[in-house]
């Protein structure tokens, strides 16, 4: 049989897409969104049809074009895993470069490419062993996707899955209109006081003045559980620390999108809707609950792990963006390109978020008792307001780019918005309401000497009773709820050490 006749696709070749597919899904079972999955695999098998074709128009041979296909499809699937496996043996940094490893493994596979093109010797035996492998590798990804898919069926895909609080719970039967409403207002990356006058000797006692004249009870040497929002608040609505294993690990996304789930699906949530609650969720990150058209942080997580290990992906994360203009606020390193490519939308959330806040206050006392949960990024960067709460411009943003120079402006509009709504919320919401304010952690950019600040954190609590006596100057987030639902839901939860854990992400 001459060459020119086998014109099918070797089974190598339809497989590498598939099994480059199903290797990202098992790394964030769960996770990859079906559109993007499917787009993914069909911009891959268009790409395939295109090299095979042209090779095809070179050599005339059907295991030649299809070698070659895969070999440059191999590389521009994973050329990322092949660059962080050159990095891992060279560790100097010149030689492990962009400026050195691409051109490197671009010479080789044309070398490479080039003796498939002059050999003599057909290639089908080669092919034959190609697709063996190709066949056994998508079969172990396959079985390990279907293992994954199973776990994630039986765990929801959530950071923590015990569930004993919940079936453990025992209503006092309370009527409706005597529970409290809650308020849980989230201040991304606001720190405490203390650190305030510390670090930036600035004083931001009018604020915390104003709370305790209202009521509230001030944690003034509290800190955050953790320093990933993620995990600060699903901790926080868990009222229990996450497993250990799952922190600290260097490549974290996995568990950062199972904490980003369980930030509507939580031990606080169950609780709540036992108690008969309304849950609204004003807050930017993907829910069941309710979407009111906030941009989701974290959400270009899955999508990303579909294309960073690819040749283009590589070079539009961590190449293009030194080409944008420097007068451009996009024109920064690549993990800040989500923050700040979509800012101009950021400002509008922060006010939407305020009026859906606002419309949720209802001063009727016979309706259903509700638990709002808002979440402001004001004080995380990108800052994009000055202190009056203006937004900055994109020019302004490029000139005075230092974070530490700007934190505090952020944190005087915050305290604008912070001192707006609670006086809304305590003039139009019905008397027995619950306010909890609270930084998730702390500024986060600090030099290497000031890193024990990074999980200083505002908090702040108001019980309309005023009884604070299961409070202390160093509770953590931790056991806010703990204490909330042991003074108005008759529990005896006990109380959890305090601690601070470093997430690695």
């Amino acid at each position: 049989m001459t060459p020119t006749k086998r014109t099918k696709l070797p089974i190598f070749l339809l497989l590498l897409p598939i099994f480059s597919l199903l290797h990202a899904y098992n790394d964030l079972p769960g996770f990859i969104p079906f559109k993007p999955a499917v787009t993914f695999l069909l911009l891959t098998y268009l790409t395939l049809t295109l090299i095979y074709l042209i090779c095809w128009q070179f050599t005339k041979h059907t295991a030649k074009s299809a070698t070659i296909t895969f070999i440059i499809l191999l590389l521009l699937l994973f050329f990322g895993a092949w660059h962080d496996l050159i990095k891992k043996i060279i560790t100097n940094n010149l030689l492990s470069s962009y400026k050195v490893i691409i051109p490197v493994t671009l010479v080789l596979t044309f070398l490479l490419i080039k003796y498939i093109i002059k050999k003599d010797k057909t290639l089908y035996t080669f092919n034959q062993y190609l697709s063996t492998l190709m066949l056994i590798l998508f079969i172990l990804e396959l079985s390990k996707a279907f293992i994954n898919t199973i776990s994630v069926s039986k765990t929801k895909n959530l950071i923590y899955t015990d569930t004993s609080i919940t079936q453990q719970y025992r209503s006092c039967n309370q009527a409706d209109s005597s529970k409290p409403d809650i308020y849980f207002l989230v201040f991304d990356e606001y720190t405490n006081n203390q650190t305030l006058q510390e670090v930036w000797n600035f004083r931001n006692d009018s604020i915390t003045n104003w709370l305790t004249e209202q009521g509230f009870y001030i944690v003034t040497n509290g800190k955050a559980n953790y320093d990933l929002t993620p995990f600060s608040i699903s901790t926080t609505f868990n009222m229990n620390y996450i497993d250990n294993r799952k922190i600290g690990k260097k490549d974290s996304v996995f568990y950062i999108l199972q904490a980003v789930r369980s930030l509507s699906d939580n031990t606080t949530f169950s609780l709540l809707k036992k108690e008969n609650y309304n849950i609204r969720f004003f807050a930017p990150f993907d829910n069941p609950i309710e979407n009111i058209g906030l941009l989701q942080e974290f959400v270009d997580y899955p999508p990303k792990k579909l294309y960073n290990h690819t040749l283009p992906g590589r070079i539009q994360r961590d190449i293009l963006w030194n080409f944008i203009p420097a007068t451009s606020p996009l024109s920064k390193p690549r993990q800040d390109q989500f923050s700040y490519t979509n800012w101009p939308k950021r400002v509008k959330d922060v006010q939407l978020t305020i009026d859906k806040i606002k419309s949720t206050t209802n001063t009727l006392t016979t309706r259903q008792p509700q638990f709002v949960y808002g979440h402001f990024m004001v004080t995380h960067d990108p800052h994009l307001f000055n202190a009056n709460g203006t937004a900055r411009t994109a020019r302004d943003m490029v000139l005075n780019s230092k974070l530490f120079t700007t934190y505090t402006q952020q944190i005087q509009y915050a305290n604008k918005i912070l001192h707006d709504l609670v006086t809304h919320i305590q003039q139009h919401n019905r008397k027995n309401t619950i306010i909890i304010i609270e930084g998730d952690h702390g500024f986060r950019h600090m030099p290497d000497t000031l890193k024990k600040h990074d999980f200083s954190n505002l908090n702040s609590i108001y019980f309309p009773d005023r009884d604070y006596r299961q409070f202390y100057q160093e509770m953590s987030p931790v056991n806010t709820f703990r204490v909330l639902f042991n003074h108005y839901f008759c529990q005896s939860l006990a109380r959890l050490k305090d601690s601070s854990i470093k997430v690695n992400y």
